[in-house]
Parts: C-alpha cells; structure tokens; sequence
C-alpha cells in the first residue's frame, strides 16, 4: 500500500483546490516560515479522523476553515481527500485504489467518504487499525512528538508500540467486551431487580387471587338463588299477564260499539250539512247580487265627485294664466326700453377701442427696435467682460503664487532655525548622555560584584533551609505515624473494654451473673486469668475454649451461690472452677524435646492462679506447623500438642483442627491485654508530645533560616541589576536615537536651503508676468468703461418703451371688456323678450282649453244623475229579499246544532271506555317492565336470557318465597360488606407467574452470557499478550542496532518494561547512553540526540511493522550537519520499503530527496504549491 495523492480545498490557508501527487520515493515540502507546509502535514492526519483541535494547533474545529483574505471571501467549507494505492491488500477491502475524504462546513455539520460513498468514522478507523496508518499512529511524526515519545506523554509511547505490535484491535475488542460485560452484568443486576420486585408483588397478587376467588364464589350462589327467586316471580306474572289481556279486549268492545254509533251520528249530522249549505249558496248569492248594485251606485258616485273636482281645477288654471298675461305686457314694455339704451352705448365704445387700437400698434413698433439695439449692445459687452475677467483670473492666480512662494520661503526659513535649535540642543545631549552611561558602567560592575557575594550566601542558606525542612518533614512523618498508632490502639481500646464491659460472645448465663452484685466479688472468666502473646494466641485459646466461659471462684460456696442465681431466674446454666480444689494439685512432669515448647512458658496470669494453669496446660506443648509430619511427633504420648497456628490439635487418642475464623485470638486475655494496650497508648502519647517539641523547634530554625533568606533579598539585588543593565541599555538606544536624528537634521538643513534657493528664480518669472498682464488689464477697463455708458443710456430709453406699451395694452384691454359686457347685456334681454311672448301665447292656449273641458263635464255629470236614481230603487228591493231567507237558514242550523250535541255525548262514553282500556294496558306495561327489569338484572348482574328462563316448565314446588327472599339479602350483604377486590387480579397472578418465569429463564441466560464474555476476556489478553512481548522483543533488538548506527557501536541503549507482571498495561523506559554519556533521564540528552533516539526507536518499530508511508514535519531541525548525514542515509535506507514525506528547511535534506514541492504565499494569506522532479538530474 503506498500514498498516491492528497487533495486540499478550503483547509488553512489553502484556499484554492491544491493536488499534491507522491510517489515511491522521497518527497521534500520546503519554504519559508508560515507559508502552510505544516498545514499539509495537518490536513493528512485530518483527513484520517484527527479530533482533538489542539493536535491540529487549533481552538475550534470551524477555525480550519479558509477564513477568507484582503482579496479572497471565505470558504464554505474544508475538504481533504487522501487516496491511496491497495495493491498488496494490506487494507481489508476489495479495492485496488482507497480514498478517504473529510468535509467540515460553517454551520458545524461534517462527513465522511470512502470512495465517494458516506460513512462512519469508525469505519475509517477500523480499515486502518494496525496498519500504521492513522490520525495518531508512528507514521505522522512532528518536532514536538519527539518529545512526547522520549518523554512518554499522555502514554504516547506505549500506543506506538501496540500499533507495530498489531494487539490495537484486541485492546479494542477488550474494551468492546468489558463494555458488554458492564451492559451485561447491568443487566443481570436489573433482572435480580426485576425478580425480587415480581416475587414480592406475586405473593400480594396470590392473596388478592384467592380472596377475589371466594367473592366468586358467593357471587354464583347469589346467582343461583336470584334465578330461582326469579322463576317464581314470573309464574305470577303469567297469571296477571292472562287477566289484564281478558280485561283488555272487554274494553275494546266496548269501544268499537261507540264507534260504531258516533259513524252512524256522524253520517246523518253531513246529511243535514249538506242541505245546509244549499241554502248558504241560495243566501250568498243574493247577497252577492245586492253587493253588486252596491259597487255600482259608489262607483257612479266617485265618477261625479271626480269630473267636479276636474272642473275647479280648469277654472283655478284659466284664473292663473290671465293673472300671468298682464305680468308679460308689463316685462316687455320695460325690455325695450333697455335695448335701446344699451344700442347706443355700444356705437360709442367700438368707436373708443377703434382709436386706442392704433395707438398700441405704434407703441409696439417703437419698442420692438429699441430691443433690438439694446441685444446687439449687450452681447458686445459680454464678449468684453468675459475677456477683462479672464486677465483679471489670471493676475490674481499669479498673485496667490507669489504669496505662497513668500510664505513658504518663510516657513523654511523658521524650521532651518528650529532644526538648528535642536541640533545644538542634541549635541549637549549627547555629551551628557556620554557621562551618563560611564557613570552606570560603574554601577553595573558594582552591582554584578554584589549579586555575587549575595548568590553565594544565599546557596548556603538555601541548602541549610533544605536540610532543615528534609529534618521537618520526617519528624512529620514520624509524627503522623505515631498518630496512626496511637489512634489504631486507642481504637482496640475502645473496642476491646467494650468488649469486656458487655461480655461479647458469652452466654446470656454468664452476662447476668455479672450483674449481680450480692453474688461473690466479681469473680474473674478464664478468659480473662491468662494473657498470651499474639503468635501463640489461637493456639491457646483454641485449646482452651471449652473452658473460656468458665468462671473461677475461690471456694464452693460461690459456685453453688451462683448457680442458684441461675435457677431463680431461669437464666440458664454457667461453669466454675474453685481455686481451693487445685492448691493440692500435682504438676506433671514436663517432657522436653526438640521443636516442643510448653504453653506454661508462653501465658502469663497472676500469682494465685499458677495451680489452676498448671492442672490446664502441664501437659500442653507448642509444635512449629512444618514439624507436624515428623515420626517423632506422630508417636509422641501422653501429651497435648497444639500447632503453633491453631490450625491442629493432637491428644493420644484423636486429632481435631481445620480452618481459622478472623476473629480468633480476641477473647483470651482481654483484662490483660486492655492493661497492655493503656500502656502502650501512655507510652505513644509520650513520644507524640516528644515529636511534637522537636517539630516546633526545627520550626522555629526553619524560620530563623528563612529570615535570613529574606534578609539576603536576591530578587531585590537580581532586580536592581537588571534595572543598572536595562537603564545602560536605554542609554545606548538613547544614544544612538540622538546620533541618527543629529544626521538627519543636518540633512534637513541642507534640503532646504537648496529649495529656498531654486523657488527665488521661479518668483522672479512670476512678478515680470505679473507686470505685463497688470497693463493689459488696464486698456481692456478703459474700452470696457464708455461701452458701458452706452449701454446704460439705451436700457433707460427701453424701459421708458416697456412702461408707455404695458399702459396702452392695460387701457385697451379695459376697453374690449366694456364693450364685451354691453353686447353680453343686449344679448340676455333679447332672449328674456322672446320668453316673455312664448309664455304670453302659452297661457292664452290654456285659457281656451280650460272652458272646453268645463263644458265636456257638466254634460256628463247630468248622466250620472239619472243613472244612480235608478240603482237606489234596485238596492233597496234586494235588501228585503235578504231578509226574509235568512230566517229560513237560521231554523235549520239550530237543528244541526242539537244533533252535533247528541255525537258529543257518544264521544265522552268512548272517552270513557277508552281510559278504562289504558288502564288496562297501563297495568300491562307495568308488568312488562317489571319483566324487563328482572330480564336487566339477570342479563347484567348473571349473563341470563329471559326469553329461556319463560320457555322453561317452571316448578315452584314447597319453595318458601320468604325464606328464600332472606337467603338472597343475606348474600347480597355479603357481596357489599367483602370489601374491595381486584377484579384482575387472578388473571394478573396468572400473567406475573408467566413473566417470572420468563425472566428466570432470562437470568440463567444472562449468567451464561456473562461467564462466556469473562472466558473471552482472558482469552484475548493472553492473546494480545503473547503478541505484544513477541513483537517487544524484536523491536528490542532493532532498537539497539539501529541506535548503534545512529551513533557508535559502542553506545548503550535498552528498552525495558517497568512491569514484566503487567506487560499490557506497563510503561516502557528507554535507556539511551551515547557518546558514553551515563544520564540519569532523558531529558539530559541534547535536542539532537533526542531527536536521534526517537528515529532509532521509530525505525526500529519500522522494521518490525513498516508503515506504507512516513511524514517527518521538522524532525531534522535541532541535527548539526554530521547528524544530518545520518539521518538522511537511514530514511534513503528504509525508501526502499516505504514511502518518505519530510517537511524541512534543512539544505542537506532537500538535496537528498527525489521530488521537491514549494510552499509559497503569492498572494497573502493563500498558500500555493510548485513541484520540482529531481530524480532525471545528475
């Protein structure tokens, strides 16, 4: 696999889409300083999946993003896409050729491309694991990397060597499985949750299953017996059932009878009605006929009021236009009067405007060539002026320069004095400046003597205040360890006198007795007679502990007192032994022999108890644990033999032993031991206030010593040195400011005297124009002065013209509008006279019209007169004729009246019938709904169908109806006093049963999962370790010869793991002693031999895993020449396998490499490349 090309678009400085292509060779990236050559180096590693900005010498990630220039906006986004040749397949894909690319854009969203397709981070992460490609892996090597590598920053060491080694993906796999047995472990802890809250509820859940189980039952009894009352209940309602229907078709009968009769009645009443109404016919009719001669007669009548009321309007109207006729004789009269006195003012006034026409005209003429005149005179002048202005300009533009040149002549002249003022004055600058800086060389020298003598007493006081402060802080020490003791004593104290006072571990017989104060006094347990030490402790006690709960008394009286005690209380039983009884006692003759210590010789107790150790432990002898298997031990009678870790016990006959509990040892001797451990504690208290008085007077010498450091006062003499060498600093830069600016005024002087010099000859020029210019200004004002009187006369004579036409046009305007006004008034009386007659004639029309229709209505008024005396005679003949039918009609209506009446009263008896009948089918409903209401019940309190329990032979038999009525109240209380139930809860039960179950099923699966995640655990460490210390090993080696060829054969080097026990989690130390050098760290190796050290240790991981490509970004930069050399033949030495890209400014490494690519700033802020091929050249 190798790198084939690198495109870069928006990334830093590259703002433009920039292609860089490598090859198999050596490939060099040079340029200046801030040009972007790093930023390719960035860009590659970015491309990999980079996350942490600072590796990227970044704040924030959108900071690398082309932020734009003077001339360029900025990009949208970055984008980096590095593609690279998969021929050997080292990558795990199908492709021959792989790129990867990477976008970032403003609003913060990025992405990832393998081969133009999105995908995942981790994607690209996982195709390159162990492969030594990657964002951190030993191919992408910087300057500050050296340093992290030697130094072991951040573990960075330690990553180096799992990539070569290949276990980054078993470390990956670790880290994914503890992950999964973390989840897995969870989720098994949740399960346990799970399980315990189910068993929990399923108990409540049981309970509330039986109890809703027993509600169940009651219910079904009420169910039963609530049918059975119902099967009786509705052979009763059969019975009613059949009497109310009997009832009901009686009624119905009875009601079909009246209806019946009222059909009958009915029949006969439209009979009548009939005949009725013929007659009604008969009446209306003539009614009618009356009515019509009615109309007539009001209409004849309206006829003559109207065609009177027409004849006064005609007269009315006749009136009116006689009235108006001698109105219009009179207007006429008065019109013509007017029109002739108007006639002869207007003769007048067209003869007035005639004449003042004329004059106008002239006036016109007179003014029309005065203009002209005037306009001809006037242009001549402006030509004149525009010409006078123009020399006048001209004059005044010299003049200004003349004045300039004065001014600026003066100017100069003032700064050639001011320059020579300050010329002078920094030449006395100078020459005390001069003394001055002697004066401070003193000082300096005075002052670096004195730092001197201070530095040395200040070593000597610094190097006593270390010792003493070394001497502090291990009485410190001592003292907190002390402390601790104390405290962890005081702590057994405490618990041991707690202990005793509430008798821990002994019977409730023995913790009464000791409450008992009429008992003996205070008799001591066994337990707290002997005291032993701690290595022999639980031997002891192991072999007296039948006997620890004893009490010892002295005489047998006590011990019967004390079981007494017992028995009145019922507190149980307690064990004694009499101290009389062993005074006669006979010691057995102790055995002696090797590795046999007798246990008298280890416990300790008071004088009166000796008999009574005796009679226990006479025949007790210590044995070391690894002599037990010795025949001599094996044979050994008449003896007990305890192992010295309590684990054994041995007798003639039996062996007893077996495991030691943590608390043993704790009960025997604890009276004795409390006196011990307050002794102790005295004696720690003691030395604690011992430490303390040392501690504070080497306090108390720490501060004096630290008074005299600040005494001494280094910053102050370091400062006041530095103020002398500062101040004889500024002083030089002082002096050498004056002598520059001493230079320059001298230039400045010289500058402009040359100038004043050459601006006289130009002022000179100036002034002879100036002359020449003033007198031809002077003849141009004298032409210019009589032209302008001229001028001046004609304007007047003009305005004169102007004033004498505006006045006649004035007048005769006037003229024209009078006569105007006089042709307008002859005009309006004209029309007004032709009204007036066409009105005349109008109204004498009218009045004849008037008494023609006066005439036509008088005649027609004396026919309608004649007419209406005939219709008054037929009216009244009809209104008597009226009369007499009605009488008739009204006899026979009465008669209708009466037998409506009769079909009435048949109404009220079906009424009657009919309510009898709803009566009846009211009870029938009633019954229904009772029905219904039995058939609601049974069907939602008991799921039963009415319609069955009615198509059933119902047998009621003996059944006691009230008895059975009791029963079913009583159960129904029942039902209402159960209480609450849980109607679910059964099927609940049923269901949580199911799901427990289920999750123990999941819990032993889980448990399964978690032991095989632990099995694989192990499996990959083992794996990953064997690996690892393979892939050390060489690289080990590697390491050492690469090194010697770095420096010498001679040299020493060495990789060692900190922690062989741990190899996959130890810290890996370099051992590097060049030149002979034998340093403690590696910090004390020069830059150049770190950086030598860090190639030796990459190149020997090269050789064990070579990396398809190498980036070096300034490595070489603290190498000398010779080192150079050899740095570079190494690299030309490792091309062969693996492709080089080396960022340098070192000449002897751009004159090793094949291809050479220049980084440069053409335009600012916009990094650019240009490629130079050198392999063809010689």
């Amino acid at each position: 696999m190798k790198l084939t090309s690198l495109d870069i678009k928006g990334f830093k400085s590259f703002a433009d889409k920039t292609t860089i292509h490598f090859n198999n060779s050596i490939t060099g990236i040079v340029g200046p300083n801030g040009c972007g050559k790093s930023n390719i180096v960035d860009s590659i590693r970015w491309a990999l999946g980079e996350q942490k900005t600072s590796h990227l010498r970044l704040d924030k990630m959108e900071h690398l993003i082309f932020n734009g220039s003077k001339k360029r906006k900025a990009s949208g986004l970055a984008e980096v896409t590095v593609t690279f040749e998969n021929t050997s397949n080292v990558l795990a894909t199908d492709y021959k050729t792989v790129s990867v690319t990477r976008r970032l854009f403003r609003n913060g969203e990025s992405e990832y491309l393998l081969n133009d397709v999105p995908c995942r981070l981790k994607d690209i992460t996982n195709l390159f694991l162990d492969t030594g490609v990657g964002k951190d892996s030993y191919a992408i090597i910087e300057l500050a990397m050296v340093d992290e590598i030697l130094n072991d920053k951040d573990n960075s060491r330690r990553r180096l060597f799992e990539q070569a080694a290949g276990v980054s993906k078993y470390k990956i796999r670790k880290k994914e499985t503890l992950s999964k047995l973390k989840g897995t472990t969870t989720d098994l802890e949740r399960v346990q949750d799970l399980l315990f809250e189910i068993e929990s509820n399923l108990k409540s859940l049981d309970s509330q299953a039986k109890r809703a189980r027993r509600y169940y039952k009651i219910k079904d009894d009420y169910k039963e017996k609530s049918i059975e009352l119902a099967k009786i209940q509705l052979k009763d309602y059969k019975e009613k059932y059949k009497n109310l229907v009997s009832i009901q078709e009686g009624e119905e009968d009875k009601k079909n009878a009246i209806d019946s009769q009222i059909k009958k009645m009915e029949a006969e009443l439209e009979k009548s009605k009939l005949l009725s109404l013929e007659k009604e016919k008969e009446l209306s009719n003539l009614q009618k006929e009356f009515n019509e001669h009615f109309n007539i007669i009001n209409e004849k009548e309206n006829r003559r009021n109207l065609l009177n009321e027409q004849i006064k309007f005609q007269k009315e109207n006749k009136e009116k236009a006689e009235t108006q006729i001698e109105e219009a004789k009179r207007q006429l009269n008065e019109i013509e009067i007017k029109l002739k006195e108007y006639s002869e003012d207007l003769k007048d006034e067209e003869d007035n405007f005639s004449k003042a026409k004329s004059e106008f005209d002239s006036k016109q003429s007179t003014y029309n060539k005065l203009q002209e005149d005037h306009t001809a005179i006037k242009d001549s002048l402006n030509v004149k002026q525009n010409s006078y202005k123009l020399l006048h300009d001209s004059i005044l533009s010299l003049e200004k320069k003349e004045i300039m040149f004065q001014m600026a002549r003066e100017n100069m002249m003032e700064e050639i004095r001011l320059a020579e003022d300050a010329l002078h004055s920094k030449k006395s600058e100078v020459l005390e400046l001069e003394k001055e800086m002697e004066q401070k060389k003193m000082e300096s020298i005075e002052a670096s003597e004195l730092l001197k003598a201070k530095s040395k007493l200040f070593t000597n006081l610094q190097g006593k205040a270390e010792k003493l402060s070394e001497t502090y802080d291990l009485l410190k020490e001592e003292l907190v360890q002390v402390n601790r003791r104390s405290d962890s004593k005081k702590n057994e104290h405490n618990l041991l006198k707690n202990l005793v006072d509430t008798l821990e571990g002994f019977p409730e017989s023995i913790k009464f007795l000791s409450k008992q104060k009429k008992w003996a006094d205070k008799p001591p347990l066994l337990s707290d007679i002997f005291y032993c030490g701690e290595d022999y402790r639980i031997a002891i006690e192991k072999y007296l502990e039948p006997y620890m709960n004893h009490y010892v008394v002295n005489t047998f009286e006590e011990a019967v007192a004390g079981t007494k005690l017992l028995s009145e209380a019922s507190k149980g039983r307690a064990n004694f032994f009499i101290l009389e009884s062993f005074r006669d006692h006979k010691d057995q003759k102790l055995k002696m022999g090797v590795g046999l210590l007798p246990a008298l010789d280890v416990v300790e107790m008071d004088k009166n108890f000796e008999h009574l150790a005796r009679y226990l432990l006479s025949n007790v002898y210590l044995v070391e644990d690894q002599m037990w298997n010795s025949k001599e031990i094996k044979d050994m009678k008449g003896v007990v033999l305890l192992s010295k870790s309590g684990s054994l016990i041995k007798n003639d006959h039996s062996v007893s032993g077996g495991a030691i509990g943590l608390f043993e040892g704790n009960r025997l001797g604890r009276a004795k031991n409390l006196e011990k451990l307050n002794k102790q504690i005295l004696q720690l208290e003691k030395k604690e206030e011992e430490l303390k008085k040392k501690i504070e007077k080497q306090k108390t010498q720490i501060s004096s010593v630290s008074e005299e450091l600040s005494v001494v006062n280094m910053d102050e003499v370091r400062q006041q040195n530095q103020r002398f060498e500062n101040e004889i600093e500024k002083s030089m830069i002082r002096y050498r400011h004056l002598t520059d600016s001493s230079k320059e005024l001298q230039d400045k002087i010289k500058a402009l005297r040359s100038k004043i010099e050459g601006e006289k000859k130009e002022e000179s020029e100036i002034k002879t124009q100036l002359y020449t210019l003033r007198n031809q200004l002077a003849s141009k004002k004298s032409d210019l002065s009589s032209e302008d009187d001229v001028f001046i006369k004609l304007s007047d004579r003009l305005a004169e013209a102007n004033r004498e036409l505006n006045d006649g046009r004035i007048y005769l305007h006037k003229l024209e509008s009078g006569l105007n006004q006089t042709k307008q008034e002859i005009s309006f009386f004209g029309r007004q006279q032709n009204q007036i007659i066409d009105q005349q004639q109008s109204n004498q029309k009218l009045m004849m019209d008037a008494d023609q229709i006066i005439g036509f209505n008088m005649e027609k008024i004396e026919r309608i007169e004649s007419e209406l005396s005939k219709e008054y005679t037929a009216k009244e003949n009809y209104g008597e004729k009226i009369q007499k039918f009605e009488e008739v009609y009204f006899e026979s209506r009465g008669a209708l009246d009466e037998l409506d009446n009769n079909i009435k009263e048949e109404y009220r008896k079906k009424q009657y019938a009919e309510t009898l009948l709803q009566s009846a089918k009211d009870e029938l409903n009633n019954l229904k709904l009772q029905l219904a209401s039995i058939k609601e019940r049974l069907s939602i309190s008991f799921k039963v169908d009415l319609n069955d329990l009615l198509n059933e032979e119902i047998e009621t038999g003996n059944v006691d109806i009230d008895q059975l009525e009791e029963n079913l109240e009583k159960l129904k209380s029942r039902l209402e006093n159960f209480g609450e139930i849980n109607p679910m809860a059964i099927e609940a039960y049923d269901e949580m049963k199911k799901r427990y179950d289920f999750i123990i099923e999941q819990k032993l699966d889980l448990e399964a999962a978690r032991k095989s995640l632990e099995a694989t655990i192990s499996e990959i460490e083992n794996t990953a370790e064997t690996q690892f210390m393979n892939a050390f090993n060489k690289v080990r080696d590697n390491f050492q010869h690469v090194f010697r060829t770095l420096f010498t054969e001679d040299d020493q080097c060495d990789l060692v793991l900190m922690d062989a026990e741990n190899p996959l989690e130890s810290k890996i130390e370099i051992i590097a002693k060049p030149k002979g050098k034998k340093p403690t760290i590696i910090d004390q190796l020069s830059g150049g031999e770190k950086t030598l050290t860090a190639t030796a240790l990459l190149f020997s991981l090269y050789l064990l895993k070579p990396a398809p490509f190498c980036v070096f970004d300034e490595v070489d930069a603290p190498l000398d020449d010779m080192n150079i050399d050899k740095f570079n033949n190494i690299i030309r030495q490792f091309s062969k396998d693996s492709q080089f890209i080396i960022v340098t400014h070192n000449k002897k490494t751009m004159t090793s490499v094949d291809v050479m690519y220049g980084v440069t700033m053409a335009e600012q802020g916009i990094s650019r490349v240009v490629p130079v091929d050198f392999r063809s050249l010689n």
